[in-house]
């Protein structure tokens, strides 16, 4: 017999029973108090990756096994993948139901690749060895403090992420859990359905893991999800059992929020190698414009708006020229979508309140103004709709076509709805609670914080520096990808380098 905890045959019968009459028993070595124990030792026990079996690999990836259920052929993919790219496949094993008095099991193949110990993987990024219930409905919830100042990865099957804000000078915390490499294990009813609990957490089980790249103090993370035959894709690239197998174009490359006057050099060179390098189908475009220039958020910020002329800064005409130029270049390599976004609006609200000849200290604008007043009236004449002045001046100037989404009507790409920027929730109410309930699979922005959370993945920003943005921040400079099979991979720039 083996003790359950840490597997010592040196465990004993004591004279004392449980009140179910069973005996009871106790390990000598660890003191664990148990009436089940083991015939066998615990696979929990014999976790072989360590700090020195790891030393000098800089690439990981890492999915979660659970304990009894039966392994899905997506570990062969990920092995496979692991293997090519000479990174470390890291399997972190979690047990479902302790109260079911199973023998703890995994799979033969598994066991070379246990981590049942926390791994530091870097300064900024380590892996949790917790045991996350299986069935958690959202398994980071309070796990902030956990880690420290160090990013974590949990194994769950449920993939999700969300970033903790830190000082602007440091990077944001990480918290990330990975996708299973086992199939579906969830409680079920006496007529073979399953549990409330069961059928909840079986809905958002996906197979895959999650890639790890190190160098020096810095790390990205991409997710790599599986279609139900095992295969993947990463980057385009699909993987099997038998390694890579072909190419698939990606459909489409999401961006951060652009604001492109605030647009930095080199996040702006980052973007455009990772969208080189994909070559997706579609680029979608988040907040492209910012309307710093004029924003109604500074009407009474006298310092504010004098520094904006000091600085070159009040003109409208050369913030909606970065965006045309923005768009004519990355049309050179996918279909630009633009999302309807919030900062989009702001230069209808500008129109609005600005008078000519008259709004000091922004005459400046009154060419622009009455150039958009002409474009609206002849646009309303021809069409008999209310004019969108920001997509109607991209028309004009872009020496591309693009299209625009609707908040009102779904934009699928491979499956996934991009017509969602995320400043209007359900019911035109604020909140992401509508898009994490919705039925269909999104990529959202808004925030500046890339997120996952159920169906409802998050972009991030590609403009740090930004005149609003003091204190603690979570936002991250990320890109989204949705490849051909509808998988989504969330890619990071750090310090306007791509990772890849």
């Amino acid at each position: 017999m083996f003790c359950p905890k840490c597997s010592s045959d040196n465990i004993r019968e004591t004279k004392d029973k449980a009140q179910s009459g069973k005996p009871r028993w106790k390990c000598r070595p660890c003191g664990h108090r148990t009436t089940s124990p083991l015939s066998a030792p615990s696979p929990l026990t014999q976790g072989v990756i360590n700090r020195g079996s790891i030393k000098g690999v800089k690439e990981f990836v890492i999915t979660n096994a659970v304990c009894n259920a039966a392994l899905h052929k997506g570990f062969y993919s990920l092995k496979a993948f692991s293997e090519a790219k000479n990174a470390q496949l890291i399997v972190v094993p979690t047990v479902y139901n302790w109260q079911r008095k199973e023998e703890v099991k995994l799979h033969d193949d598994v066991i070379p690749y246990l981590l049942t110990k926390d791994l530091i993987l870097n300064k900024n990024i380590m892996i949790k060895a917790s045991n996350l219930r299986p069935t958690l409905a959202n398994p980071l919830s309070g796990k902030a403090g956990i880690g420290g100042t160090r990013s974590c990865v949990f194994g769950h099957p449920q993939v999700a992420m969300e970033m903790i804000a830190t000082p602007k000078s440091e990077l944001p915390r990480m918290l990330h859990t990975t996708g299973a490499c086992t199939n579906k294990y969830y409680s079920k009813t006496v007529h073979g359905q399953y549990t409330n609990e069961g059928e909840k957490a079986a809905l958002h089980h996906s197979i895959g893991g999650l890639y790890v790249k190190i160098k020096g103090d810095k790390f990205w993370t991409r997710e790599l999800i599986c279609s139900p035959d095992g295969s993947f894709i990463d980057l385009g690239e699909k993987w099997t059992a038998d390694g890579m197998v072909g190419a698939e174009r990606v459909s489409c490359l999401v961006l951060g929020d652009v604001h492109a006057i605030f647009l930095d050099e080199k996040e702006r060179k980052a973007t455009i190698e990772q969208i080189k390098r994909l070559k997706p189908e579609h680029i979608v475009i988040h907040d492209l414009h910012d309307n710093y220039a004029d924003s109604h958020h500074h009407k009474n910020n006298y310092w504010l708006n004098y520094h904006k002329q000091v600085m070159s800064m009040d003109g409208l005409r050369v913030e909606l020229q970065k965006a045309v130029e923005f768009v004519d270049e990355v049309a050179q390599y996918g279909k630009p979508v633009l999302v309807h976004s919030n900062h989009h609006d702001h230069l209808e609200q500008w129109f609005n309140r600005h008078r000519p000849n008259g709004d000091r200290p922004h005459i400046e604008n009154d060419a622009l103004w009455s150039e958009l007043h002409t474009i609206g009236r002849q646009h309303i004449d021809d069409t008999g709709q209310t004019p969108n002045l920001f997509n109607l001046y991209l028309q004009k100037y872009c020496k591309n076509d693009f299209e625009v989404t609707s908040r009102n009507k779904p934009y699928m790409i491979a499956g996934v709805d991009v017509s969602q920027h995320g400043d209007k929730g359900a019911n035109g109410g604020r909140g992401h609670g509508g898009f994490i309930k919705s039925a269909f699979k999104m990529f959202l922005g808004h925030s500046h914080t890339p997120k996952i959370q159920k169906g409802a993945w998050w972009v991030g920003v590609l403009a740090l520096n930004m005149g609003y943005a003091l204190g603690l921040s979570s936002w991250f400079v990320t890109n989204g990808v949705i490849n051909a099979n509808g998988k989504r991979q969330l890619l990071h720039i750090v310090n306007g380098d791509t990772g890849l």
